[in-house]
């Protein structure tokens, strides 16, 4: 039986939001994470025609996303993981929450029967060997593919982009390992995606709330181009749409349970999104493309996952128009209350 109660982790970040909003929207209840209650205050207000379907559940701790599970939740899709590209203590930051969150939420999970379902969100950055600064031309990644990165080397490593890479890889093994060591109730799969472009739907009320990802793409508008490590991320994305929607039908297909889907919409670059700016947005100030853009000289097969889930990707231009016209009427709301003075009562 599909489940009607979805615990969804990390409910308030970038994903996470777009996720809520798909489930709600095909009438299932949501008990939301968070670890910050004015966060959940403005997504509830937002959405207060669903009062009586989604709650948020604040947690201090990412190890603690267990506590939000009650008898009745039956599905949880988990989204929270720590994001950032720089560490003063990779083990301590990012590679032991991010271990830590998945293996204690599953353990959790398993002291209740009455879950059947588990979605792990996870990253290309799972898949791709980014121990060099080469790109590998030719190669083909898909659903089989595997980060070679061990936690030593992560613990060890001073490239933020290769730790985070690397702290997702061995979350994601930890989910599997688990599955096969403990046979649970549940069964378990996970959404990979690379890049992931779209409007918020969680409520930000400026653009430093924004994704990383997000930041990146805006400071384009601005004339501002990420640093080397920021350019090593994938250079094919996929809309947010589409990554909610996987995890939803990750969550209710029968036949989706116990695999990993790869998502894999278009090719982007620095300089396509410059293009795109300077072709329909007359207010972005792009200025000159600092350094060389990322070349594409390899494959990601995201096809059976758009096949089997029922998905289509947007074209890069879409995903664009849609994001930058949602960042573009929040920096201008922003804006407008600094000018103003009227503020928001700090949520």
């Amino acid at each position: 039986m599909a489940p009607t109660h979805v615990l969804v982790t990390g409910a308030t970040g970038f994903v996470g939001a777009h996720v809520v909003d798909h489930l709600l929207s095909r009438g299932l209840k949501v008990t939301g994470t968070t670890r910050s209650q004015k966060k959940a205050e403005r997504m509830l207000a937002a959405r207060s025609g669903y009062n009586n379907h989604l709650r948020f559940v604040q947690i201090t701790e990412i190890t603690d996303l267990g506590d939000a599970i009650t008898e009745d939740i039956d599905g949880i899709i988990h989204c929270a993981s720590p994001v950032a590209m720089k560490f003063e203590n990779p083990e301590k930051e990012v590679l032991q929450p991010a271990i830590s969150a998945v293996t204690s939420l599953l353990t959790r999970a398993a002291t209740h029967p009455q879950i059947s379902r588990v979605v792990v969100t996870s990253s290309a950055g799972a898949l791709r060997d980014l121990s060099t600064t080469q790109y590998a031309p030719g190669s083909v990644y898909n659903s089989s593919s595997w980060n070679p990165a061990t936690y030593a080397s992560a613990a060890t490593s001073t490239q933020g982009l290769y730790i985070y890479a690397a702290s997702k890889a061995l979350s994601e093994r930890a989910a599997w390992d688990f599955v096969d060591a403990e046979k649970p109730r549940f069964t378990i799969s996970t959404v990979i995606m690379p890049l992931v472009i779209g409007p918020p739907a969680n409520n930000i009320e400026s653009m430093d709330e924004a994704s990383e990802s997000a930041k990146i793409l805006w400071g384009i508008a601005q004339g501002q181009y990420p640093n080397e490590d920021s350019r090593r991320v994938s250079p094919w994305c996929v809309d947010v749409y589409e990554v909610a929607e996987a995890h939803v039908q990750a969550l209710l297909k029968p036949e989706a349970a116990g695999k990993r889907w790869f998502l894999s919409g278009p090719r982007w670059s620095l300089g396509l999104v410059k293009e795109f700016l300077d072709e329909e947005c007359s207010w972005a100030e792009t200025g000159e493309l600092m350094g060389d853009d990322v070349r594409c000289e390899f494959v990601y097969e995201g096809e059976e996952a758009a096949k089997k889930l029922g998905l289509e990707y947007r074209t890069l231009e879409e995903s664009l128009r849609a994001a930058f016209e949602g960042w573009k009427k929040i920096d201008d709301a922003a804006k407008e209350r600094e000018m103003t003075g009227s503020g928001t009562d700090g949520m």
